[in-house]
C-alpha cells in the first residue's frame, strides 16, 4: 500500500490491516497501521498537519480516503528522512436523505454525524409541518417526564438502525412550517457516568442560586398578600401548583429562536 503526499506516493512499511464494524453505518471499515518515510526536502512538516490522506490499495488499484493519525515522528540526520508512525482509518462517505424515528419521517436539509465514546450523535436541521412538530414536541415532553429514558429506533436510509433518544433542540416558526434543529443521541452514550452534570459547573451554580433567590422572593410576596388578606392560602397553593406539562412548555419555549439557521452550530 502507498500513501499520497505532495503528488508523490510513499510505501507504507510494517503495514498492518484490520477491519471493524462502523459505529455510524454498521458496515466494515478498514484500519491501516504502519510507518512512512518522507524526505526532508519534501516539507514533511506539511504532512504532520494533514487530517486525511489518500491511500493506494495495491490489490484493487484504487485510491481511498483515510483519516490520518500520526502516533510518532522521528528524524534521521544521516539520511535526511522523517519517519512517521501512522494509524489511518477509512473515511465513510454517504449522504443521508431520509431519517425516520418515532413514526416521524423527515428529509433534513443539513445532516452530520459524530462519534463520542463509541456512541453515534446525529445533528440535523429540517423543515417540518405542524403534525410532525407536534409529534416531536410530544416525544420531548414524554422524555422529560420519564424517570428512566425511553429510547426509540432511528432509521437512516438503508444504514444500520440505531437505538437513540432526543438531545436538546432549538426551533423557529415561519408562516407555513417549523424549522427545527435536532440532536439524536445513541443509548450507549448514556452508559458513561461522566455524562452527569458537574455540580461545580459555573452555569449550573449560578442557575441554582438564581432559582433559590426567586423562590424566596415569590414566597415572601405571597405571604405579604396573605397577610394583607389579598390572597387566601388556597389561592397561594393554586399559584404554586405547576404541572409537568406547564413546566415542559415553559422550557420548550426557551428553545425557540427567530431562525435556527442564524444560530451558530
Amino acid at each position: 500500500m502507498k500513501i499520497k503526499f505532495n503528488e508523490h506516493f510513499f510505501n507504507i512499511e510494517d503495514c498492518e490491516v484490520s477491519q471493524f464494524s462502523s459505529i455510524k453505518s454498521g458496515k466494515p471499515i478498514t484500519k491501516i497501521n504502519g510507518s512512512v518515510k518522507i524526505e526532508e526536502s519534501l516539507n514533511p512538516g506539511d504532512f504532520q498537519k494533514m487530517k486525511s490522506v489518500q491511500i493506494l490499495i495495491d490489490d484493487a488499484s484504487k485510491i481511498v480516503e483515510y483519516s490520518l493519525l500520526i502516533e510518532k515522528s522521528l528524524f534521521s540526520a544521516t539520511s535526511s528522512y522523517w519517519t512517521f508512525v501512522i494509524s489511518c482509518t477509512e473515511i465513510e462517505k454517504y449522504a443521508i436523505k431520509i431519517v425516520t424515528f418515532n413514526e416521524i419521517t423527515i428529509a433534513p436539509y443539513e445532516y452530520s454525524e459524530e462519534e463520542e465514546d463509541d456512541a453515534l450523535i446525529i445533528n440535523l436541521r429540517a423543515n417540518v409541518n405542524d403534525e410532525q412538530f407536534k409529534k416531536i414536541r410530544k416525544g420531548l415532553f414524554e422524555q422529560s417526564c420519564e424517570k428512566s429514558i425511553s429510547y426509540f429506533t432511528v432509521k437512516r436510509d438503508d444504514l444500520i438502525e440505531k437505538t437513540m433518544r432526543y438531545g436538546q433542540p432549538i426551533w423557529s416558526k415561519n408562516e407555513n412550517e417549523y424549522n427545527i434543529s435536532l440532536v439524536l443521541v445513541e443509548n450507549t452514550y448514556d452508559k458513561e457516568p461522566k455524562r452527569q452534570l458537574q455540580i461545580n459547573d459555573p452555569d449550573f451554580s449560578n442557575l441554582r442560586e438564581l432559582s433559590a433567590t426567586n423562590e424566596i422572593i415569590l414566597n415572601n410576596l405571597l405571604q405579604i398578600l396573605i397577610d394583607k388578606n389579598i390572597l387566601s392560602e388556597t389561592e397561594k397553593n393554586s399559584i404554586k401548583n405547576i404541572s409537568l406539562e406547564d413546566l415542559f412548555n415553559a422550557r420548550f419555549e426557551l428553545k425557540k429562536v427567530k431562525n435556527i439557521d442564524d444560530v451558530e452550530k
